[in-house]
């Protein structure tokens, strides 16, 4: 096996593993957060007062809507979008991982999305 194919396999597993935390952590958030919709605990403020405010305030779109039902429909969302973004890559990696560091806009799409929203934005200087 030459260094380069043994590369493309670290690569491939690395890639792979990557995948599956990514999952992991969304299926945790989503899990977390359907708990909290029952019975309030991982998600909830230390601070009662701050749930109570936030379970009696409307927001614009609908009276219906409070911000805590606003809040948990967040972190679902959220949890499910993070969760189907490792999923689809494993999915894509299991199948044909020579399409993923051969084609110029999939791996972008791999690399991008954790970075830019872990990315801190700069302190104004005012």
């Amino acid at each position: 096996m030459s260094d380069n194919e043994k590369n493309m396999v670290l690569s491939s597993m690395f890639f792979k593993i990557g995948s599956c935390i990514f999952m992991l952590m969304g299926l945790g958030h989503f899990l977390g957060t359907a708990v909290d919709v029952f019975t309030p605990f991982l998600f909830t403020p230390v601070d009662c007062r701050v749930k109570e405010m936030m379970a009696g305030a409307a927001i614009l779109i609908t009276d219906r809507t409070t911000l805590w039902d606003a809040w948990l429909g967040f972190n679902l969302s959220h949890g499910l979008g993070v969760f189907l973004f490792g999923f689809i890559f494993l999915s894509l990696a299991r199948r044909d991982y020579g399409l993923i560091t051969g084609e110029r806009f999939i791996l972008p799409l791999c690399v991008a999305p954790p970075y830019c929203s872990a990315t801190p934005f700069p302190a104004s200087s005012q």
